[in-house]
């Protein structure tokens, strides 16, 4: 967790009002989090879920098993396609498909006991049967979303039998079983591109069904594949399904990386989906601290990380509530790679502090953290709003080096920057910090540019990411500075803007453009009085608000527990049990 989202505002809102209320009860269960894997995607494109043995692919609610034995399953928005070919045989169907040299392939039943060849998902009509002629097939017949909806099947072998019967007698050209929403399962007849090629499917579909309706699309459909090469597609809404291993540990995997727990498709307030991995606290951990830091580190380093971790899980669950899910995996949070992310070190570590958090007045803190203070961290209200007790500055330990960065930006870029940032100033003139003296660290309170037209001033944490720099603690110099002697012999680097100087001929000059040409002792330098590039010289490395990870593993290497880490950079905390 190295950068606090733009949200932070609505954080700390959503925490004040959550802080008196929030409690565990006494022996509560371990709470369960939702992360939201896939958040922000319009679908879910491919998500291929993968698991161990007794994995089953099943609704929310009824628990309707698509398969106990296949080791995955593949999960694609259902939108448009096209049949490409006829086989004999269903194996000579999965063969051809599987050759497909576009999309996805996929295989079913067809008329009289051949097996038909689909190749899709496209986002158009269009787009389907210009990968048809890829696959060196020209007029092929169009699949999609549209169908004849039939209810009621008991089951998913029922479904699939109704489904193979409709395309064997000729009713329709495809078919697929369809699992709803409720968990029940029915069969989508026609797939086609259009809502009237569906209706004229209708009568036909009717006359052996007659409850059967004419489905539009939603959007939220998707093709499951039970990847055990016998078969096993449905057409399914994805908001409905979850993805639950049952081996030992529980296992399931979506986009080449392992989570224990389940995973599962939800619909977003914003009507958009995305994969969630609902995952209990402890295995949550275990798969943020190795992202966090690294593994080869200090025992007690780790364990506070787990603690700081666990801790800001816990007062986040529900911030995106309205979407599906609790945390993103990402720095919006705190980074979170699953199973696959752990190792043994990080396990033990997790295990060790497994259930603690850290407290203030009985309550558990915001516990943000992130890379490298630059020497110091910060307090809350001079980076964000919120003034919390327990986030404010501290000094690092003596002997402690800071990571330092250096970063150059001429005028004409700092000028784009404003551009993008919806104002205009003219020509950049000058950039200067504001408020250091006011601050624990000698991190500014605010930045502004100042230009020929105006000037444009930006104000605390958001200066790191409006100059895209790692910390807020700098210093600036130009080349527009000049190393001046004063008369009480005092020497400081200063701008030639509005310093008057004294000519070889005795006359006096107060330059307001252009450039000025200083004769020294051994040469004769140019310096520019508006300057043309900035270099930014700093520290550290994110925020500052909390607990510094490389302060955390410099104490570790003093010899200090991760309870007396987290109390130096927590101030007046107590570690406790959830």
């Amino acid at each position: 967790m190295r950068r606090v989202p733009l949200r932070i505002l609505l954080s700390a809102l959503f925490f004040a009002l959550s802080l008196s209320a929030f409690a565990l009860p006494t022996g509560a269960e371990e709470p369960t989090l939702r992360i939201g894997l896939r958040y922000g995607a319009s679908d879910t494109a491919t998500a291929t879920f993968v698991a161990g043995a007794g994995a089953s692919l099943q609704a929310d609610a009824s628990g309707v098993a698509l398969s106990t034995s296949s080791v995955g399953f593949t999960v694609r928005p259902f939108l448009y396609g096209v049949l490409v070919e006829s086989e004999p045989t269903f194996a000579g169907a999965q063969s051809a498909a599987a050759a497909l040299p576009t999309k996805m392939g996929l295989a079913l039943g067809g008329p009289g006991g051949s097996s038909l060849v689909l190749d899709l998902p496209y986002a158009t009509s269009a787009e389907a049967q210009s990968a048809a002629a890829t696959d060196g097939v020209s007029g092929a017949e169009g699949i999609g979303p549209w169908g004849v909806l039939i209810r009621g099947a008991s089951s998913l072998a029922d479904a699939e039998a109704e489904a193979q019967s409709l395309v064997a007698g000729g009713a329709v050209k495809a078919a697929l079983p369809f699992f709803m929403t409720n968990g029940s399962w029915g069969v989508l007849a026609g797939l086609e591109d259009t809502e009237a090629e569906a209706q004229a499917d209708l009568p036909a579909v009717q006359s052996a069904f007659p409850t059967a309706t004419v489905r539009a699309p939603t959007g939220k459909e998707g093709i499951v594949s039970d990847g055990a090469g016998g078969g096993g597609f449905l057409v399914a809404q994805l908001n409905s399904l979850s993805f639950a291993g049952t081996g030992d540990p529980a296992l399931a995997g979506f986009g080449g990386t392992l989570y224990r727990g389940s995973l599962g498709v939800v619909e977003t307030s914003s009507n958009l989906l995305t994969v969630v991995n609902s995952v209990a606290m402890e295995d949550y951990v275990m798969g943020v601290v190795p992202r966090e830091m690294p593994a080869s580190w200090p025992k007690a380093a780790l364990e506070a990380q787990a603690v700081a971790s666990r801790t800001f899980a816990l007062t986040h669950i529900g911030q995106f509530a309205s979407q599906g899910f609790d945390l993103l995996p990402s720095t919006v949070d705190q980074v979170y790679g699953g199973y696959s992310a752990e190792q043994p070190a990080t396990d033990e570590a997790v295990q060790a502090t497994a259930g603690q958090i850290v407290t203030y007045d009985g309550q558990p803190i915001q516990a943000y953290f992130f890379a490298d203070s630059g020497g110091a961290t910060e307090d809350s209200q001079n980076v964000w709003v919120a003034d919390l007790p327990y986030l404010q500055g501290v000094d690092e330990l003596p002997g402690y080096q800071p990571t330092t960065w250096v970063k150059v930006l001429s005028a004409q870029t700092l000028a784009s920057l404003v551009t993008q940032a919806g104002a205009s100033i003219g020509s950049v003139v000058g950039m200067v910090e504001g408020g250091t003296s006011q601050t624990f660290s000698g991190r500014p309170l605010t930045l502004t540019v100042r230009g020929t037209t105006g000037s444009y001033t930006v104000k605390k944490d958001n200066i790191r990411a409006f100059l895209a720099i790692r910390s807020t603690l700098f210093t600036i110099s130009t080349d527009a500075e000049a190393t001046l002697l004063g008369e009480g012999g005092a020497v400081q680097d200063s701008s030639l803007q509005g310093v008057t100087i004294l000519g070889a001929d005795g006359a006096s000059v107060t330059p307001a453009s252009g450039s000025v040409s200083v004769e020294g002792a051994a040469q004769t330098k140019t310096i520019s009085l508006i300057p043309t590039t900035y270099t930014l010289n700093g520290r550290g490395d994110g925020h500052g608000v909390g607990m510094p990870q490389d302060g955390v593993h410099y104490m570790a290497m003093k010899g200090y527990t991760y309870q007396q880490i987290l109390e130096y950079y927590y101030k007046g905390v107590q570690i406790g049990q959830m």
